[in-house]
């Protein structure tokens, strides 16, 4: 009786994910659909997503983020490489304005950095970036990073991660949370650098040295950006140094919307936002808003 329950309990994990799956790539996607699948997603794609957003931003950083003299925004769009983890999707990053931030736009403190997930759903890419950061040879020393997403089942989700990444030392549970979340990412990711992983890796995601706060705020692209809804995200734009868009950008069918070219035009000099998602031509759609 208890295997065919759990059986049961798997197919139903397997038809609320493959329902997630189809209207995401058919852009379409309902919050009901989303919450039901919320836990099985976490299992399936989790770790995956978070490798995906950190090797993009290591390519990213080796592609120096090159920015076009006065003032104009500058992309660079192609596909992954055959061999790595984004084999089957497409990235781009925009760069607004100038290569640095202005010391107003982040108090003067260069040592902080304020990161915006959209679309980010349990915060498998803002710890991207946080595995990121600990694979730095110079890391930020404080990390806000916000996941915006318009399905309120990944708050506790987020929380529990935040949770996880932001208290290394409260107790032995949370370290191994923490450390099943991010450790072997940590180390796949270090072989697209120097291999140094045991430095620059889990032992330093979270920890007296990096100060991380991860949270969750309702955003939704399908709505127009005057809606209630939107009015964190746009008034948090300014104050943002980078923002995520992995796999969000296709299956909301942001640039038919006019929240994305808010976020575009509110963004302070030297923002940057990173674009991963199915197809070139998505890309190419996002272009269109810059």
């Amino acid at each position: 009786m208890r295997d065919g329950l759990l059986a049961a309990e798997d197919r139903a994990r397997e038809d609320a994910l493959h329902a997630f799956y189809d209207q995401a790539y058919h852009a379409g996607v309902y919050e009901d659909v989303v919450a039901a699948a919320a836990d099985a997603y976490i299992a399936d794609k989790f770790e995956g997503r978070v490798d995906t957003a950190c090797r993009c931003l290591l390519a990213a950083q080796l592609a120096g983020f090159t920015v076009r003299k006065g003032g104009d925004c500058s992309h660079t769009a192609g596909n992954a490489d055959d061999n790595s983890s984004t084999a089957a999707s497409s990235r781009a990053y925009v760069v607004k304005g100038s290569s640095s931030r202005s010391d107003k736009s982040n108090g003067g403190d260069n040592r902080r950095v304020c990161v915006a997930s959209v679309g980010g759903g349990p915060g498998n890419d803002a710890v991207g970036f946080a595995v990121f950061n600990g694979l730095s040879a110079a890391p930020f020393a404080a990390v806000d990073m916000v996941v915006y997403d318009f399905c309120d089942a990944w708050r506790p989700l987020v929380e529990q991660v935040g949770a996880a990444l932001g208290s290394p030392d409260a107790n032995p549970e949370e370290e191994v949370a923490r450390r099943k979340i991010v450790g072997h990412v940590a180390e796949e990711s270090a072989q697209l650098g120097n291999g140094s992983s045991k430095r620059y890796g889990a032992d330093r995601i979270a920890s007296a040295t990096v100060e991380l706060s991860l949270r969750f705020s309702l955003a939704d692209l399908t709505a127009s950006a005057s809606a209630e809804v939107n009015a964190p995200l746009l008034d948090a734009a300014a104050a943002t140094d980078l923002f995520l868009f992995c796999y969000v950008c296709h299956e909301s069918n942001a640039w038919h919307h006019d929240v994305l070219p808010n976020l575009l035009q509110r963004a302070s000099p030297g923002a940057l936002f990173l674009f991963v998602d199915l197809w070139r031509k998505d890309l190419d759609m996002i272009a269109d808003c810059v």
